[in-house]
């Protein structure tokens, strides 16, 4: 356990309340408990410093396991000394921590945990900041059905592994509701070497757009043949936010260039001190700031400005003003609603990214989007490669 303690000139630490935070500092998702707290750190000396009334945020390692997750929020749930509960990674944790928060009445602000079953209950203690999971295709989905032409293909290709099968599944449904074409499904096999029948299947189908679902590594090599042989839709499109990440530049030698996919976040949209934000995590890391990070600094604006309006620090008073949130954060518009069967849910508007000049740059929704997206992409011919080139000018191919 590590006990952030903020600086303040009559503090007296025998009378501070205190936030606990959970995060995943050991076991399966420790990379992604290091980024959060590295932000939320961050996220804390920008903020809570300026609060009239100290307070004191003590951190909790839930070993990436729900059991340690219980045990932690139930001793934070008894003790007094603690009006609030911040973060919960991953999901199964988060869970275990909703329900003691709940049962205790002790306010509790998920951040980055996106399992529909957190927020889909009657809730009156927990708060959630991150979108739904099923929510994180909408931008992208939003982009294909806008500028797809009506009545054309999209193609699905997938590896059949258990996370590509769910997201092959939100996939259907996403094009069902707003897609007037036709789509079809195909299944390749998980680490293939060779796609030349897949290549020539897609061949006959000429589709617009093909939908990849699947590893980073198998995706460099289907485009990367693709590219060989000479043969493209009119955009290639990664079906999951996993395959967004910069470990696809290198492993596809720009074949992966003009690729769109999904993106929960990014730190190109145009929202107040986003550049500080990221400039500030760089600095501090070493590296740009992901959604997670994202999510976890917004996560420590909208908790200092809910307690910038409490009286006293009380649970319920805690409680209150988070239902109250209505604030822009570096993460976007967050107020907790109660929409469909929802409760207490932001409302988080995802982004559809393109890679650009070897960055993945937001280009849709068009209010979000830094960049303009390109589509058609360029031939393979017209586009640059790994070591011989056409520098082309990409801005003749947007529409």
């Amino acid at each position: 356990m590590f006990t952030f303690l903020l600086p303040s000139s009559n503090c007296q630490t025998a009378n501070e309340s205190n936030i606990a935070v959970i995060l995943p500092e050991s076991g399966k998702y420790a990379d992604r408990g290091e980024d959060m707290k590295a932000s939320i750190i961050l996220a804390t000396e920008k903020n809570l410093e300026k609060l009239k009334q100290p307070i004191q945020l003590t951190y909790f390692d839930n070993y990436s396991l729900p059991d340690s997750a219980d045990n932690i929020a139930l001793r934070i749930a008894l003790d007094p000394d603690f009006i609030g509960i911040i973060a919960g990674y991953p999901s199964s944790c988060a869970y275990q921590t909703m329900i003691i928060s709940e049962q205790s009445q002790i306010p509790y602000l998920i951040v980055s945990s996106s399992a529909d079953s957190l927020t889909n209950r009657r809730l009156d203690y927990t708060f959630r900041l991150a979108p739904l999971s099923g929510d994180y295709n909408d931008g992208l989905v939003s982009w294909a059905a806008t500028n797809a032409r009506e009545g054309s293909l999209i193609s699905v290709l997938h590896d059949g592994e258990i996370h590509s099968l769910s997201a092959v599944s939100d996939i259907r449904s996403d094009l069902q509701k707003r897609w007037r074409g036709k789509v079809e499904f195909s299944q390749y096999e998980k680490g293939q070497e060779i796609f030349d029948n897949l290549i020539v299947a897609q061949d006959k189908l000429k589709p617009d757009i093909i939908w990849l679902i699947g590893s980073t590594s198998d995706a460099s090599r289907f485009l990367k043949q693709c590219r060989r042989k000479d043969w493209s839709p009119m955009a290639f499109v990664f079906g999951t936010i996993k395959m967004v990440n910069n470990r696809i530049i290198s492993l596809s030698d720009g074949a992966a260039d003009f690729v769109f996919g999904p993106s929960v976040w990014s730190a190109d949209e145009p929202y107040p001190l986003i550049d500080d934000f990221s400039d500030s995590y760089f600095e501090k890391t070493g590296e740009l700031p992901g959604y997670h990070a994202a999510e976890s600094f917004a996560g420590v604006e909208v908790l200092a400005s809910a307690l910038s309006k409490c009286e006293s620090y009380t649970r319920e008073n805690l409680r209150r003003q988070l239902a109250a949130t209505n604030i822009i954060t570096v993460f976007g518009k967050v107020r907790f609603d109660n929409f469909r069967s929802f409760r207490n849910q932001n409302r988080s508007q995802s982004v559809c990214v393109q890679l650009l000049d070897d960055k993945w740059q937001s280009v849709w929704p068009r209010e979000l989007a830094k960049s303009r997206y390109v589509y058609p992409a360029p031939d393979w011919r017209e586009r640059k490669r790994t070591n011989n080139v056409d520098n082309t000018n990409p801005l003749l191919y947007i529409m």
